[in-house]
C-alpha cells in the first residue's frame, strides 16, 4: 500500500521559509532599498530565515528518511494491525491520558501565570496590568493549544490506518512517528506497562533548554501476537544490539 510521507512536506516548507528568505536578503539590492530605511532589517531578516529554514529542513529530511524506511517495510521488527474493537478500546485509553496530562500541564502553568501576575500587580500596578494582560494571553494559547492537541490525536486515530511500524529507529503509529535516532535523541526503556500487560510502553528522550524532554508512546499489542510483543521487548533491551534485524510481520 502506497502511503505519503508528510516529513517531506513539511520539508519542502521549511526549504520555501529558506527561498524566502534569501529573497528578502537580496531585496534591498534588486530593488534599490536604501540600508537605513528597511534595508538593512530585510537583510538580517532574510539571513536569519534561510539559516532556520536549512536547519529544520535538514531536521526533517532525517526523519523523513525514517519513516521512509518504516513504509518501505524493510528490516521491521514488527508490523501489527488492530482488529476495530481492539483499537477503539486503545484510542479511548489513549485520549483520556492525553487530556489528562494535558490538563495537568495547564493547570500548573495557569497556577503560576496567575500566582506572578498577582505579584507583578501588587508591586507595581500600572505596569502590573500589561504583564497580567500577557500573561492571560499565555494561558489562553496554552489552553487552545491543549485541546488543539487532543483534537489532532483524537482525528489521526480515526482517520489514520489502524497498524503499527516498528524498527530498531522508530515507530509510526496512528500517523505520528516517533523516532529516537534524530536531533541527539535518546530511547530510554521499552516495557509492558506494569497496569496493562498488552500494551508496550517505548519511552525516548530529546535534548532540551533545561535538560532532556521525555516521551512516551504506548503501543497496544494486538491479541495474539503476545509473543510477538515480548520477542520486540527482549530486542530493544539487548545491550549488544547495533543493526536493525527483520523482524515479525502479519
Amino acid at each position: 500500500m502506497a502511503r505519503s510521507n508528510p516529513s517531506r512536506r513539511y520539508m519542502v516548507i521549511s526549504l520555501g521559509v529558506s527561498a524566502l528568505g534569501g529573497a528578502l536578503a537580496l531585496a534591498p539590492g534588486v530593488l534599490g532599498i536604501d540600508m537605513f530605511s528597511g534595508g538593512g532589517a530585510l537583510i538580517l531578516l532574510g539571513i536569519a530565515l534561510i539559516f532556520v529554514g536549512g536547519l529544520v529542513a535538514l531536521f526533517i529530511r532525517k526523519r523523513a528518511q525514517v519513516l521512509d524506511r518504516l513504509f518501505s517495510e524493510k528490516d521491521l521488527l514488527a508490523h501489527w494491525t488492530y482488529a476495530p474493537d481492539e483499537w477503539e478500546a486503545y484510542a479511548q485509553k489513549d485520549l483520556r491520558s492525553r487530556s489528562r496530562h494535558s490538563k495537568k500541564t495547564f493547570f500548573l502553568i495557569a497556577f503560576f501565570a496567575v500566582l506572578f501576575g498577582l505579584i507583578f500587580f501588587i508591586a507595581d500596578p500600572e505596569a502590573g496590568r500589561f504583564v497580567a494582560l500577557g500573561l492571560a494571553a499565555t494561558v489562553l494559547l496554552m489552553a487552545v493549544g491543549a485541546k488543539l492537541s487532543v483534537d489532532l490525536a483524537r482525528r489521526r486515530q480515526t482517520q489514520e490506518a489502524k497498524e503499527l511500524l516498528l524498527s530498531a529507529e522508530g515507530l509510526w503509529l496512528a500517523g505520528e512517528l516517533h523516532t529516537w535516532t534524530v536531533g541527539g535523541a535518546r530511547l530510554e526503556e521499552v516495557a509492558q506497562a506494569p497496569e496493562d500487560g498488552k500494551i508496550l510502553s517505548f519511552t525516548y528522550s530529546t535534548p532540551g533548554k533545561n535538560g532532556p524532554q521525555y516521551y512516551t508512546v504506548r503501543v497496544p499489542i494486538p491479541q495474539g501476537k503476545e509473543e510477538e510483543g515480548a520477542a520486540v521487548e527482549a530486542f530493544f533491551r539487548d545491550p549488544e544490539r547495533t543493526q536493525p534485524q527483520k523482524g515479525h510481520r502479519s
